[in-house]
């Protein structure tokens, strides 16, 4: 009988997160999958006790950044630059899989830890894995086009560990990132580099960015570095708290007296003060951040992206919709 484990990759730099994986680990329990863990932070010992093994790995190689997101209408712009934290995944991927093999596991799934699996799409996992094995194919990716070129998805794939140990081979350092020719964007050069054995793998849909086949009803990608958006960033007149809902479900921010509720689309902004602390509620869970203008901090949320305030936009804060 073949050996199955998900990996499920997690960065939980917040309580939010770290609820968000406890809430992961439980839905993929019972499936008769083992559970690995694999992170660059600490894990709670209570979390641990949860799952079958936790690989740690202390170094966390980021990157500058490679690219950005942007939103504009005919009053704001707001760009945000995304860290480059393609080698890091890539370094948490090996170590995990190749000790997943090591020890003995035949096939493997892994997932970021904000896919939440639904009860009517946890069957998904054996009967891609059944089809994958019955078609004599050793991986499993979902396909998508973005940008005019194909992607493979990076959030949810999985495949026989002996294959990936032997056949893919990433960047773990700088020394081997830099002798790979790549983009930094995961997802894009995943597909520049394995897409030459497309005829190994199974590929799945993907109908559009998180929209993945077999997995309809379930929320993928709950913590998208642009889904809730609350930073400190510059702009032309100063430094202003931006908040935006880029997510299908509704957002609450509280900064001081102010309750601002935020559905997809929409944005608010206010001059940012010398300590600012906003609680985000997101649905059944929340989490918190502060900010603080001090000379250190002022270079870290220059570099984070740009507020650009139109000719008509207010300079004392304003709301809108980007949609």
């Amino acid at each position: 009988m073949e050996k199955k484990i998900f990996i499920i990759h997690t960065f939980h730099s917040s309580g939010y997160h770290l609820q968000i994986l406890k809430e992961s680990i439980t839905r993929l329990k019972g499936l008769g999958y083992k559970l690995m863990v694999v992170s660059h932070l600490p894990l709670p010992l209570d979390v641990q006790k949860e799952i079958d093994y936790f690989v740690y790995d202390s170094e966390n190689p980021l990157l500058g950044s490679h690219s950005f997101s942007w939103f504009a209408n005919a009053f704001i712009k707001a760009t945000l630059w995304n860290i480059g934290h393609m080698l890091a995944i890539c370094k948490n991927m090996d170590t995990s899989i190749s000790t997943a093999q090591r020890l003995g596991y035949d096939y493997f799934y892994f997932l970021e830890c904000d896919n939440l699996i639904s009860k009517e799409d946890l069957s998904t996992f054996d009967n891609f894995l059944h089809e994958m094995i019955h078609t004599d194919k050793k991986m499993i990716f979902h396909k998508y086009r973005f940008n005019e070129g194909f992607n493979y998805h990076t959030l949810l794939f999985g495949g026989s560990t002996e294959y990936f140990v032997q056949k893919i081979k990433l960047p773990t350092d700088y020394d081997t990132y830099h002798s790979f020719n790549i983009t930094g964007i995961l997802e894009r050069d995943f597909y520049e580099h394995l897409g030459g054995n497309e005829s190994d793998f199974l590929i799945r849909e993907c109908y559009e960015h998180g929209a993945m086949e077999g997995f309809r009803t379930s929320e993928m990608n709950r913590i998208s570095a642009i889904g809730i958006v609350c930073e400190v960033l510059q702009s032309q007149t100063g430094y202003y708290l931006f908040l935006m809902n880029n997510t299908s479900k509704e957002i609450t921010y509280y900064v001081g007296e102010n309750q601002i509720v935020l559905t997809f689309g929409g944005y608010w902004y206010c001059p940012a003060s010398e300590k600012m602390e906003v609680h985000i509620v997101d649905g059944e869970y929340s989490f918190e951040k502060r900010f603080e203008l001090t000379e250190e901090n002022e270079k870290i949320y220059s570099a984070k992206g740009f507020l650009e305030l139109y000719e008509f936009a207010d300079l004392n804060g304003g709301y809108g919709s980007i949609y």
